[in-house]
């Protein structure tokens, strides 16, 4: 290189320096402003369950969060009872006592897990893990179980919504007519339907059901909250139903609807009821009244909550 050559490469080198000596803190400023590429937000990841519960005894708890010390003396962590069908979130402690039974249907995993106390749990990111206590007896669930899981909990988070709770309205009057069964919507797994209602009868009014078709099925007085109908009136499998309550006058107080499920549907859901006895499992007797509350079998849905002790 000759000592031409080497002069030019030093004045460049100058005015790098140079550049970077003025501008150099001006442009780091310049890209710590543009923001960064966006995270998974914590809150929304701390609101996601984990777990669904199936069963739980009487001597299962949630930990609640410590209270904060009083006069310098530690305050001990509330406890509350754990329901079936609560949902466990990250970060949540359970305590189980010495007769304790847990069961859970881990989410994204197809897994039910069985929990003997005395324990303590940790609710974490995908599973629950045991702080002490007896390892959980780990289950397999069936593609049914996890249908269903994933139904309840879709419904559940449906009826949840702001837009659900708008358009639940208590009706005006307290002792309006409404029906109490079969409810709005209904399915039911048999063909002898009966009707009760509660509130103000209207003076002669009418209890008037029509098929499917808007075609007038039967009309008779109400004059009574509970109506039963005569065998000659055919309600037959996989037909639906509108009814209407009018006043003497023609308004209508009260309307609904139900259906009779089809004969294969009837069967399948009777034959695949569990045994009611002391050795199954109490988690497939919940399993089997949410398939039938989704399935909008509530009539048959409300016997199962009730033997289970859940409102």
């Amino acid at each position: 290189m000759t000592h031409h050559h080497q002069l030019r490469l030093f004045g460049v080198l100058l005015c790098v320096c140079a550049w970077f000596a003025f501008y150099g803190p001006l442009a780091h400023a310049a890209v710590a402003a543009i923001p960064a590429t966006p995270q998974a937000r914590p809150t929304a990841l701390a609101t996601k369950p984990v777990a669904l519960v199936l069963a739980v005894s009487n001597a299962v708890a949630l930990v609640a969060p410590p209270r904060p010390a009083s006069l310098g003396k530690p305050q001990p962590a509330p406890m509350k009872p754990l329901r079936p069908l609560q949902v466990l979130l990250p970060n949540q402690t359970i305590t189980l006592g010495r007769k304790g039974r847990l069961a859970i249907a881990v989410l994204g995993t197809g897994q039910r897990r069985v929990y003997l106390g005395p324990a303590r749990l940790k609710v974490v990111a995908q599973h629950v893990s045991v702080v002490f206590g007896p390892k959980a007896r780990v289950h397999g669930l069936d593609g049914t179980h996890v249908d269903v899981i994933e139904q309840w909990l879709h419904s559940q988070a449906s009826q949840a919504s702001p837009a659900a709770q708008a358009n639940t309205q208590s009706p005006p009057d307290d002792d309006a007519l409404r029906v109490l069964t079969p409810r709005d919507g209904a399915m039911l797994l048999h063909r002898n339907p009966e009707m009760e209602f509660v509130g103000r009868l209207p003076r002669e009014g009418s209890l008037m059901i029509f098929d499917a078709h808007g075609k007038r099925f039967w009309t008779q007085l109400l004059e009574d909250h509970r109506v039963y109908f005569p065998n000659s009136v055919d309600f037959d499998w996989g037909q639906q139903f509108t009814w209407e309550v009018r006043k003497a006058t023609g308004g209508k107080v009260a309307h609904g609807s139900f259906r009779i499920a089809s004969q294969a549907t009837a069967r399948r859901l009777l034959l695949d009821k569990p045994a009611d006895l002391p050795q199954t499992p109490p988690e497939f007797l919940v399993l089997y009244a949410m398939r039938l509350h989704l399935a909008q079998a509530y009539e048959e849905a409300a016997g199962w909550w009730a033997r289970l002790g859940i409102q």
